[in-house]
């Protein structure tokens, strides 16, 4: 597997926590947007191939993916599958696909649902303005709710707690009324603002109770 990992990014830059994934199969060209992110300290993955770049996507949180359209491999349609894959795991996640094939690709990537396109070549201070523009847009838009990849699941315990506590906040941090909406008591919502114990928020699910009595026969059998 062909990939190179920047982790370059401080601390407090505007891209903390973001992770680019960068796919072409010109070393020049990865070289190149990889410092461009660097300079802008944004962490960066990248991958020289399909199933190189497949792999980064299974296995790391991505925030934005740079795609070159002509990718190689063993057919013609590299970079459309792993547009493809990045729709069936991370449906949400923007893609960017990069081609100097003129009109043509661009099409074929429309149809295949990028969300947008560079032409090749392309200037550093162009790669720093989609990024950046991208970058905003994933960080402004709201969080659903259902898991987009695997490492977004949450036990259900936790995702209560999230759920009050973005509900408590679309109200203006007004624990009354947020207690009103969802149906639950006043103290439900402080104890989970709070991050103490509660019943309600800590009881097991259904599946979980029947789980934990068939276990507790099993041992006593």
């Amino acid at each position: 597997m062909n990939e190179h990992i920047n982790t370059a990014a401080t601390a407090n830059s505007p891209g903390d926590g973001d992770l680019i994934l960068v796919v072409d199969d010109n070393e020049d060209i990865r070289e190149m947007i990889i410092e461009c992110l660097k300079r802008e300290g944004i962490a960066s993955v990248t991958a020289a191939s399909a199933g190189a770049a497949i792999a980064l996507i299974r296995s790391n949180k991505i925030a934005l993916t740079l795609l070159d359209w002509g990718l190689r491999g063993p057919l013609d349609n590299s970079g459309s599958q792993v547009l493809r894959v990045c729709r069936e795991l991370c449906p949400l996640m923007p893609v960017i696909v990069m081609s100097g094939l003129g009109l043509d690709a661009r099409t074929d990537a429309v149809i295949e649902q990028a969300d947008g396109f560079l032409a090749k070549p392309f200037s550093n201070s162009v790669i720093k303005s989609h990024v950046n523009r991208w970058l905003q847009r994933v960080r402004t838009t709201p969080k659903v709710f259902l898991p987009q990849c695997r490492e977004d699941i949450l036990p259900l315990r936790k995702f209560k707690r999230v759920y009050i506590r973005h509900v408590v906040q679309l109200l203006d941090d007004n624990v009354s009324l947020a207690a009103e909406k969802l149906g639950i008591h006043r103290e439900t919502v402080s104890a989970a603002l709070r991050n103490n114990a509660s019943p309600e928020l800590d009881s097991p699910s259904i599946n979980e109770s029947v789980e934990s009595r068939s276990t507790s026969k099993l041992k006593s059998s």
